[in-house]
Parts: structure tokens; sequence; C-alpha cells
């Protein structure tokens, strides 16, 4: 092989799970590096004696800010050993990738990003690439490169729904109504705009206008008695749904507080069985759905989107 691959892991746990399996198998070293156990720049001289030529970061500002730190290591090195010194000029080259699909902010920190054509238009007809220092490497096609396979086998694997009965059963679980039409934003909160949410409460409130008006008699139940479409969201603490909820009955008035309904986190395999429940996925313009958004069309789960 002309490459030699070591693979690092910040979880804080080992997980023998079959992707992370596979991963250990094609790799020439995989080494589990506790976050709890080391300082960012402990991690980051662990990594670079091993002898590496280039790190790729997988996470970027994705998730917490630990990958961030370790990879700032590096200017911290350059300053303490001087930037012209042997040892200074020997440290990795630093690629941001996969994690993080937007500029990383600083060539300092990141020599490069990978993207594709969609991601940064490389006509730049939108201005985008200013906001860019690092250097860009486009990868022909689609650079997100992702599978679903050790999670969904197929028919009577318990993720995919099976037929319209275990739909009716799993959305009785989630206080949905068998008739009703859900728009899904199972994304992180903190990717919801106050724009994008009040525009989707305004689509909403629309499509349950025109609900009430063919079954007038349903107009006083609550969401789960009747087929009225809904808003399904994550839910992130008490506050953010109280928030939600306030704003939702501020500016639509009180019909429309209970045209929200709320998810918890839940782990991964009932995260996408319970997608199933829904019609249609929202992305969040902002910052769009990335893995989210991934499992969403992969289970067949429509998903309508800003580019």
């Amino acid at each position: 092989s002309k490459f030699s691959v070591y693979i690092y892991s910040l979880s804080s746990k080992v997980d023998d799970g079959p992707e992370v399996q596979a991963i250990k198998e094609s790799c020439d070293q995989f080494t589990y590096l506790s976050p709890s156990a080391m300082s960012p720049m402990e991690l980051y001289q662990r990594m670079v004696q091993d002898e590496l030529d280039i790190i790729v970061d997988l996470c970027g500002y994705a998730g917490t800010s630990i990958m961030a730190e370790i990879m700032a290591s590096r200017c911290l090195l350059k300053q303490v050993n001087d930037e012209s010194s042997s040892s200074a000029r020997h440290l990795p080259v630093h690629v941001s990738y996969m994690g993080f699909p937007g500029s990383i902010g600083s060539s300092r920190i990141w020599d490069y990003s990978i993207f594709d054509q969609v991601v940064i238009p490389p006509d730049d007809e939108l201005g985008i690439r200013k906001h860019y220092n690092e250097a860009l490497v486009y990868m022909p096609h689609c650079y997100f490169v992702n599978s679903h396979r050790t999670v969904l086998g197929g028919e009577g694997d318990g993720i995919i729904l099976a037929n319209e009965e275990e739909r009716i059963q799993l959305r009785s679980k989630y206080g949905i109504h068998p008739r009703a039409f859900v728009y899904c934003c199972h994304s992180r909160p903190d990717k919801i705009d106050p724009s994008t949410f009040r525009t989707w409460i305004r689509a909403l409130s629309t499509a349950r206008s025109e609900y009430f008006a063919k079954h007038s008699d349903e107009r006083n139940l609550d969401s789960s008695k009747s087929g009225a479409p809904v808003l399904w969201l994550l839910r992130s603490g008490k506050e953010m749904e109280e928030n939600l909820r306030q704003l939702v009955k501020k500016d639509f008035g009180d019909s429309m507080e209970d045209a929200i309904l709320f998810a918890d986190v839940s782990e991964r395999n009932e995260h996408l069985r319970r997608l199933g429940c829904a019609d249609v996925f929202l992305d969040t313009p902002a910052y769009n759905a990335h893995t989210l958004g991934c499992d969403a069309l992969y289970i067949g789960l429509p998903m309508i989107s800003l580019l």
C-alpha cells in the first residue's frame, strides 16, 4: 500500500459495533484516545508521535469543541518551537472533511477542506468562496460518504416499518393521530432559526385551516385525537419546548399551540424507525441537515431543502 492509515477514536467508551469493527479491520492501526484523561495538547502530541504526514479531521466544529481544540494545538506547538524550526516544519498537514460542511475559518489550524460542487459551487456566483480561508479540495461527485448497511439489513430488520398497521402503532406511541399529515424536523433545535420556524408555522396554520374546513367536528380536539397536520420536532429540554409553544401561541393564536409535537432523543435504531411515522422532513436552511438528512432519505422519507 502507498499509505499507512491510522485511525483515532475519541469515544468515551469502546464500541464493538459492526461499523467500528469494519473500520478497525481496514486500517493499519486503531487507537482509542480519551479526552477525559488527556488535555487537547496531550492528545495531539500523542497522535504526532506516530509520525503522521496528514491528519484528516472528521469533526470540525460539529458536536463538542474538543476536536477543534486538538487541531489548534499545532499553532501552539509552532509558537513554542518557532515556525522555522525543523520540529515545527514536520508537523502534519491538517484536512477538514465531512463532519463540518462549512468553513473552518482559519488556515492556521486547518490547511484544506474537502467539499463538492454542490456545497461550494466552483463558479462562485453566490460569493461563497470568500468566506473560506482554507484551501479547497473538490471531490468529483458527492463529498459525503455514508452507509446505513450495518443498521438496515432489509425487510424484517425492524427499522423500516413493514406496513401501515405497524406505522399506526408506532404513531400511537408518539401521540400522533393515524390520519395526520406529519411535518418532521428531528435536527438539533439550535439549527432552527426564527424566520424558518415562523415560515413552517404559517404553512402549518394554512394546512390546518384547510383541514378543519373539511372536518369542523375535530376543531376543538387535541392533536392526538384530531387528524389535522402537525409539526414534529426533537425535544431539547423543557425550556426550549415552552419557548416555542409560547411563540406559536403569541404569533398564531391558541389554536396552534397543540399543533407542535416533541420527541425525545433516542438511540439510533429507534430514531431511524420513528422517522417512518412522518410524511415529509423539513430541512433547516441556516444550518442544513447532514447525517440526519441522509437518515431520512435512506428510509424513504421525502425531504424539502433549500440550496
